[in-house]
């Protein structure tokens, strides 16, 4: 089945809408098992408002962590969900970008919320607590993170729309190669690759692999929404989870037949990356 990569590129206040469909099949691709993940074995309806439960429980959790580790500074950056009375036709998983929260994803959620969708967002391990919480974090801790958020999804709706901005579109990306019954993939700066000169960013970002639990400034305003402290072990752990997926796409041979493709799609992406407004509130 062909699947269609839809590209949202947030420049100022608009949001341009780019749809590219390949034709290539993600089902044919030799890809290594994924977890056994709980599944409900009630009726839809039941299904439905299981993963409310649970939704709930986990924004609880959350919060209540994010007030332990922060003193509730960070309470902005807490998971959230857009959640209609029942069961929709499609359901979507938001997935936010490294040292980012879902904060930033509130204004899509409620695009997709208000055609219909059952929305939730999640927030991956390392994020809105300290940026000493990044020191020890793995990109393994990620995956999992986005394949429950998958799970609950499914739940949710009778398909699911995967979507990231940066590292959370790789995320997204990785997801739904693993996952060929995904509907849709919303992207925005999809981190394919990491900028640096001639193609070397990626290698470079590795060596932040070396430094174990250092630790640069950012230009970027202190917020509640998003560290200004950046962990090198941050940047290691996506020169990781870049590498998984390329390796990934390999055993499929995916990456042999459309390198071309995705190599633009990479570049396209991640040229809109430093342009994506970051403000807050």
């Amino acid at each position: 089945m062909n699947r269609r990569l839809i590209l949202l590129f947030t420049l100022k206040h608009s949001i341009q809408l780019l749809v590219i469909t390949l034709g290539l099949s993600l089902s044919n691709l030799v890809l290594a098992q994924t977890p056994t993940l709980p599944t409900c074995s009630g009726d839809s309806q039941s299904c439905f408002e299981q993963a409310v439960v649970k939704f709930n429980e986990y924004r609880e959790n959350s919060i209540q962590n994010i007030i332990a580790k922060t003193q509730g500074y960070r309470l902005p950056s807490a998971p959230f969900a857009l959640i209609h009375p029942k069961r929709t036709k499609l359901s979507a998983l938001l997935i936010h970008g490294l040292n980012d929260s879902p904060y930033y994803l509130k204004d899509i959620a409620q695009i997709l919320h208000d055609k219909g969708m059952n929305v939730i967002t999640i927030l991956l391990p390392g994020h809105g607590l300290t940026v000493e919480a990044m020191h020890t974090v793995k990109y393994e801790d990620w995956i999992n993170e986005t394949k429950w958020g998958l799970q609950l999804a499914r739940m949710l709706g009778d398909e699911v729309v995967l979507g990231g901005f940066s590292t959370g579109g790789l995320l997204a990306t990785l997801t739904a190669i693993e996952n060929p019954d995904t509907r849709g993939l919303i992207l925005f700066a999809s981190a394919f690759e990491i900028k640096g000169p001639v193609g070397t960013g990626n290698r470079m970002a590795g060596l932040t692999c070396l430094s174990g639990k250092g630790e640069t400034e950012s230009d970027v305003a202190e917020s509640p929404i998003k560290y200004r402290i950046r962990s090198h072990n941050s940047v290691c752990q996506l020169e990781k989870l870049i590498s998984h997926m390329h390796s990934v796409i390999d055993k499929g041979g995916f990456w042999s037949r459309s390198s071309t493709v995705m190599k633009t799609l990479a570049k396209k992406v991640t040229t809109y990356h430093d342009v994506v407004p970051l403000k807050y509130p």
